[in-house]
């Protein structure tokens, strides 16, 4: 309801059926003066006079309202009116859209462990369809809420589970190169929003527009060929003949002959018995079920305190993420402009990570980043607060700092998943996702601390919680190991066999890795 203008409707029998937000004539300024209550010149309750209509000298709340459609013809909020006594509606929607979120992260990552990814992606997708199928119609403010639940539920989880099979269908060279690409299309795809709502105009039309690609990729994932299972998770399942079916076909498409891909099949499996065993032999001895990894997960601290700073750093950049957006005055202009932009904005983020992504290394990009955002806020807290007539100085730090923050916010998906084994890569990054959902909860809070302050300290103060919130993110993130060029483990049991063979080393240089090595051994 933000920017929405609306006012009463005016129950004069010659404009009410006609009425519009702006007097048409004299006689139509009249018709809305005689039911409008009167605005003092130092009244500010902007609600009384919007919300109420005068009869008779005296004040009776408004059942129909008149709604500005210079930029859009019709929205959720005038479909409902959520207005006035009603305006805590948008709210509760907009909330149960993120409740669905969070359910939806928590849930695909479960099932696309258990189930697989293909599954659970085909599944997320037919919910999201279903979901923005019946978004059409807005029956009631209850119905819309159950309905963006849904939409909310399908949309992330689909996407999360997206990005945990392009990052286990290629090798490790070539996985900064598909994140960034996932970046790319991500900001594209803001940018075509604001496009395509520009050209509709109407959140019907709207909302079958967009029904249209999802309709297409529904379709799509049900093709082998386009959203295969990815053999890394057949193989920690002990399907190993699938595996290969899927590895060999994956070969041929690269250009190998039918005799090369079969002969790099049997060496990638282990010998031409690997192709026989369908799961059941091997199912006893290479699966890994969720609650063994769990347990062992439990008893390693060096995993435990690796993926607890991982998801602290999750919540930070998100938190400062959209903090900083809240805490930014709004573009002027176009609100179609303005979207655009919040997505074009982001391409010069993905682009340093995959140029450093490789290069660096996922660690050092990392801290880098998160590290040369706080600076860039620490120096917009100092421009703010002596310099605030160098406007462009103001500016342009404050782009600085939002984009290096993006940056981090890329890096981290790669990261994040090379760090946990194949058997809990969704669930893990699942998992780190929800951390930065509540990150988001407290962004206004961050954002709108200045609210708070009284005086030229508030601004100071709110740009220092975000530096001192990026610094913090740095210096934790030393403690987590580098991923750049690393196999990505199966289980985890690979995860603790590399950091019992890491704390060997660590014991040949003193008595603190001998300390870390009992602690593993304990496993």
């Amino acid at each position: 309801t933000v920017g929405l203008g609306f006012r009463l409707s005016v129950e004069d029998s010659g404009w009410h059926a006609n009425d519009s937000l702006l007097a048409q004539s004299s006689e139509h300024n009249a018709s809305i003066l005689q039911f409008q209550p009167e605005l003092d010149a130092n009244d500010t309750n902007l609600r009384q006079h919007r919300c109420f209509i005068r009869v008779n000298d005296s004040l009776q709340a408004c059942s129909d309202w008149v709604f500005d459609t210079e930029e859009f013809d019709s929205t959720l909020v005038t479909e409902l009116g959520l207005v006035c006594d009603n305006s805590h509606w948008a709210t509760v929607i907009s909330t149960c859209s993120f409740a669905g979120i969070l359910v939806g992260i928590v849930l695909s990552g479960l099932l696309a462990d258990w189930l697989g990814r293909r599954v659970t992606l085909i599944v997320t997708m037919w919910l999201l369809t279903g979901a923005q199928l019946a978004g059409l119609f807005a029956v009631s403010v209850a119905y819309t809420a159950a309905v963006r639940f849904f939409v909310g539920l399908g949309a992330l989880s689909s996407s999360t589970v997206v990005y945990v099979m392009i990052l286990e269908l290629v090798g490790s060279r070539a996985r900064h190169h598909v994140t960034a690409a996932f970046g790319y299309g991500w900001s594209v795809g803001t940018a075509i929003v604001a496009l395509v709502a520009y050209l509709t105009r109407s959140w019907r039309n709207y909302a079958i527009a967009s029904l249209v690609p999802t309709v297409a990729l529904l379709l799509l994932v049900h093709l082998p060929c386009m959203a295969p299972e990815t053999p890394r998770w057949l193989l920690s399942r002990g399907r190993k003949r699938a595996a290969g079916r899927i590895v060999r076909q994956m070969l041929l498409d690269n250009g190998r002959t039918g005799e090369q891909a079969s002969a790099a099949v049997k060496e990638l499996l282990g010998g031409s018995g690997a192709e026989e065993d369908d799961g059941k032999t091997a199912a006893s001895d290479g699966r890994h079920s969720m609650r063994r990894s769990l347990g062992l997960l439990a008893r390693s601290p060096r995993l435990l305190l690796r993926y607890g700073i991982i998801g602290i750093d999750w919540f930070l950049v998100a938190a400062i993420y959209y903090g900083i957006s809240m805490g930014a005055k709004n573009l002027p202009g176009s609100i179609f402009v303005t979207s655009c932009l919040i997505g074009i904005v982001d391409l010069p983020s993905y682009l340093i990570m995959h140029l450093a992504a490789d290069r660096l290394g996922r660690k050092t990009t990392f801290i880098g980043a998160i590290g040369g955002s706080g600076l860039a806020l620490v120096g917009l807290a100092i421009a703010n607060h002596l310099a605030k007539d160098l406007t462009w100085l103001v500016i342009a730090l404050s782009l600085l700092g939002k984009m290096l923050n993006s940056t981090a916010f890329a890096i981290i998906y790669i990261w994040t998943g090379e760090l946990y084994a194949t058997n809990m890569r969704s669930s893990g990054l699942s998992t780190s996702s929800m951390c930065a959902r509540f990150g988001t909860l407290f962004a206004p809070l961050l954002g709108n601390i200045r609210d708070f302050i009284p005086g030229e300290f508030g601004p100071l103060v709110s740009y220092a919680v975000f530096a001192g919130s990026s610094f913090l993110a740095a210096a934790i993130s030393f403690a987590v190991p580098e991923t750049r060029g690393v196999a990505i483990p199966d289980s985890v049991e690979d995860l603790i066999n590399t950091n019992r063979l890491e704390a060997v080393e660590a014991e040949e240089a003193g008595a603190a890795g001998a300390d870390l090595l009992a602690k593993e051994e304990k496993t």
